[in-house]
């Protein structure tokens, strides 16, 4: 019976995807201390330490940070009340989920964006959130419904007059999404 083995003819160890291949190829009674790097457990291991040296180097870090995203801004206080109405309103219309913004809204972002801006509140003199002018906004309860006031408005100039109870349908969509924020019912459906 062959056994498997990582290395290349001139004893170089195979490239990962080969060598994932190979270890899945192993013989009953594989020497995992002869035929594999010490210790390599793919499954086990973090991708990193199963590269080459040439593929770590290429490659330093496999979780890059992301740049330029995961700000708390004012703007992202004002997408979220967006997207909790749109959400809602679709709810009250009889849908589970909603393509909103290119995106699939679902009752786990209402969830995740109801308990964002109670956060936003509760910590609000903890944690610094920038306005468009690029100065710290405090979060307040008044300054939460003033927001649903002005995307409320503004999804309303959006319906067309012949919507048959659309406007009513959003208002409600409004006021129980604020109503969840402001007494901190934060998981109910």
């Amino acid at each position: 019976m062959a056994t498997a083995t990582f290395k290349s003819e001139a004893g170089e160890l195979l490239p990962f995807p080969e060598r994932i291949v190979a270890m899945n190829s192993a013989p009953p009674g594989f020497d995992t201390e002869t035929d594999s790097p010490p210790g390599f457990l793919p499954f086990l291991m973090p991708l990193h330490e199963a590269l080459t040296p040439r593929q770590a180097e290429a490659h330093p870090d496999l979780r890059p940070v992301p740049h330029g995203v995961g700000q708390r801004t004012l703007a992202g206080t004002r997408a979220a009340v967006r997207t909790m109405i749109r959400y809602r309103n679709g709810a009250l219309n009889g849908h589970g989920a909603s393509l909103l913004d290119g995106y699939m809204e679902d009752l786990a972002t209402d969830r995740i964006y109801r308990l964002m801006i109670a956060q936003r509140i509760k910590h609000s003199e903890k944690v610094e959130i920038l306005g468009d002018d690029g100065k710290p906004v405090v979060h307040t309860p008044e300054l939460i419904t003033r927001r649903f006031d002005e995307e409320l408005d503004r999804l309303l100039a959006d319906i067309p007059a012949d919507a048959n109870g659309e406007a009513a349908r959003m208002r409600e969509a409004r006021r129980i999404s604020e109503a969840l924020i402001l007494r901190g019912e934060f998981t109910p459906a």
